[in-house]
């Protein structure tokens, strides 16, 4: 990580930028861990990650190699545990806070380009020292109070981010927050998902819509059950980023409960949750995740390969 904290302070101009992605990238992403969303537990993280570190596990996998006979196995379990006894751990809890803590380390040395001339490169900055700073992320339950005047702030993303802080934290630890409180929270998610602004974060490919139903889903017990559906029913049919095709799925299943009746009716006399999803798949970037939901789409007597929504969407998608 020292190679790359010495391009972004002083390397070809256009390298620091992208090195202070690179940075971002290796601190806070490639691993569940990073839900953030959910909020990150770095104490219970930490304490998972010492359980499968690699003097934990060198004398399970001796063990495992000492009963194994079969060739194959032994190559196996032999590179494994050659990799254990080198100081790595196979688990990815353990590996992606080795990633974590050593970008941490190169913080301070990094503060300096919070002053650098490039506008780009000083965004890039302060976005990676959010990660390890921002109150909705890694913060103490102390911080609740301070950040729920913002819940009424003139930024509209400024309200939304108030709202995800403030569910993260009562998850984080069980700060105390009212129904009251929780049920503004989810007010301005929701406006969030009916109004939704230009790209919010870099998580999850800046899918503003995902990151609020995972917020809603972490709710703690008090919520208006019925306000909660009304703000999940806005994100549902936004498919903007799904790394693993689950919210899509989820969304058909949603919205399309039962087959089509034949013959097959068009795509105008859709409800608008229905024409929403079904357009944002036709115009989806990544084509296999419409692959992924190709049999359910089937089923259901709907368009399932792209080239197939985009003939049944027509010229009658509304944005």
């Amino acid at each position: 990580m020292s190679f790359l904290a010495r391009i972004a302070l002083a390397g070809p101009a256009a390298a620091r930028e992208d090195t202070m992605w690179l940075l971002t990238r290796l601190a806070v992403d490639w691993h569940d861990e990073y839900d953030v969303t959910t909020g990150i537990n770095v104490a219970g993280w930490r304490a998972a990650a010492a359980e499968v570190g690699p003097e934990e596990l060198l004398p399970w996998y001796e063990e495992q190699l000492a009963a194994a006979t079969e060739p194959d196995q032994r190559a196996q379990l032999q590179e494994i545990r050659g990799w254990v006894a080198a100081g790595n751990s196979p688990d990815a809890r353990w590996s992606a806070l080795q990633s974590y803590d050593a970008v941490l380390a190169e913080l301070p040395g990094l503060l300096a380009l919070l002053d650098d001339d490039d506008a780009r490169l000083r965004t890039r900055t302060a976005y990676l020292l959010a990660w390890f700073l921002a109150a909705g992320i890694v913060g103490p339950s102390s911080t609740a109070e301070d950040i729920t005047p913002y819940l009424d702030a003139t930024d509209p993303l400024m309200r939304w981010a108030a709202a995800t802080a403030l569910i993260c934290l009562a998850r984080l630890d069980g700060t105390p927050v009212g129904p009251g409180l929780l049920g503004w929270a989810v007010t301005e998610l929701t406006a969030a998902a009916r109004s939704p602004f230009d790209r919010a974060t870099d998580y999850c490919e800046g899918d503003l819509f995902g990151h609020i139903e995972r917020t809603l889903h972490a709710l703690p017990p008090g919520a208006d059950p019925a306000a909660v559906r009304e703000a999940l029913d806005a994100c549902l049919p936004r498919i903007v980023w799904d790394c693993y095709g689950s919210r899509t799925r989820r969304a058909i299943e949603e919205l399309f409960p039962a087959p089509q009746p034949r013959p097959a009716p068009r795509y105008t006399d859709l409800i608008a949750a229905q024409q929403q999803l079904l357009g944002d798949l036709a115009s989806h970037r990544h084509a296999w995740l419409i692959r992924s939901s190709a049999d359910r789409l089937r089923d259901l007597g709907l368009p399932h390969t792209q080239e197939a929504l985009l003939s049944f969407v027509g010229a009658h998608r509304t944005a």
